[in-house]
């Protein structure tokens, strides 16, 4: 199976975040040159201000409509990851193995020594979900201890994908200038990071 994963997800978004900021820049630049040339200008503050905004309104507009995207983009990357790190090479059950397996389980044979037994017999299919999934199924109680780790690694891979990283498809920037948008979303980039340490773990069998 291909290993979609490295820090990918992670430098994707940090990317469009880093976006996000020099857009944020361009927009309070545009405002601080707008405020400029308003200085001696006849009115009341509020009317001068009413002015500024009035003027400002289709950079404001351009501004939104570009974080907007960005998270579109956001959203976009997290799904394709999810999809990548989720994907499953077609596993078949090899029923002549499965056979031999189902006639040692008749001997009295300690289990330690009978999971060698079925690891030798597996060889390569010791890899295949499938196969594993259906081997605890026939040996029942049998105490396995090593073999069956990577269906229990599975399950968390599957939590991962399908409840912890896709609850951020929902995660949106906002078009705010108060606070930059690398600082503002530190954390988010963190919990990214962190899911993905877990599926790199799970993946490379570290």
């Amino acid at each position: 199976m291909t290993i979609y994963i490295g820090y990918e997800l992670n430098n994707e978004l940090s990317k469009l975040i880093k976006k996000a900021e020099e857009k944020r820049l361009i927009f309070l630049e545009s405002l601080r040159i707008t405020r400029e040339s308003h200085k001696g200008v006849w009115g009341s503050p509020e009317e001068i201000e009413k002015n500024i905004t009035q003027n400002m309104k289709p950079v404001k507009e351009k501004f939104e409509i570009e974080i907007k995207q960005i998270n579109a983009d956001i959203t976009g990357n997290i799904k394709e990851y999810s999809q990548k790190w989720s994907k499953k090479e077609i596993e078949k059950i090899d029923f002549d193995k499965l056979k031999y397996i189902i006639e040692f389980s008749k001997f009295d044979i300690p289990d330690k020594l009978f999971e060698e037994i079925i690891i030798e017999i597996l060889g390569y299919e010791a890899n295949n979900l499938k196969m594993l999934k259906i081997t605890r199924e026939v040996l029942g109680n049998r105490k396995i201890e090593k073999l069956f780790t990577r269906l229990d690694k599975e399950k968390e891979l599957e939590k991962l994908i399908n409840k912890d990283l896709e609850k951020y498809l929902d995660f949106e920037l906002e078009p705010q200038t108060e606070m930059s948008f690398e600082e503002k979303y530190r954390p988010f980039l963190n919990a990214i990071e962190e899911i993905q340490t877990k599926v790199l773990e799970i993946k490379t069998g570290r």
